[in-house]
């Protein structure tokens, strides 16, 4: 990117790196740190023209998503379906709207932002 002239770096991370679980500790401080990286980048590289912006997704259905709800007790669908209700906005979001989040950041139309944190989660983390 310095050769180039610039550049925009966009770092997927998660709102646990906000706000987190009991027993999430190791996963939250590692989603943390990418957000912490990144806003150094972000100052780090501001006047060779490189951004750098962090995404934080919430709950979205991912082979990792469906991963965590194997070997339950409870039938799949039936977790599944607690997911979607759990979050404000009545369901879990889809890769593709995390990636129009990550398209967003990256965008040239954004030059004037960097060191931002994108929160999409579909209201996960205002919910009190």
């Amino acid at each position: 990117m310095l050769e180039q002239g610039g550049g925009v770096i966009v770092n997927v991370s998660s709102v646990h790196a906000l706000a987190t679980l009991d027993g999430y500790s190791a996963y939250a401080a590692s989603k943390a740190g990418i957000a912490g990286l990144t806003r150094a980048i972000a100052l780090d590289f501001a006047k060779q023209n490189i951004r750098a912006n962090t995404v934080l997704p919430g709950a979205v259905r991912t082979p990792m998503l469906e991963s965590s709800v194997k070997n339950l007790d409870t039938p799949r669908d039936e977790i599944m379906k607690q997911w979607d209700e759990s979050q404000p906005i009545g369901r879990v979001g889809q890769p593709e709207e995390i990636a129009s989040v990550v398209m967003f950041a990256a965008s040239p139309d954004n030059s004037f932002m960097t060191g931002a944190t994108l929160v999409a989660d579909g209201g996960m983390t205002v919910e009190l």
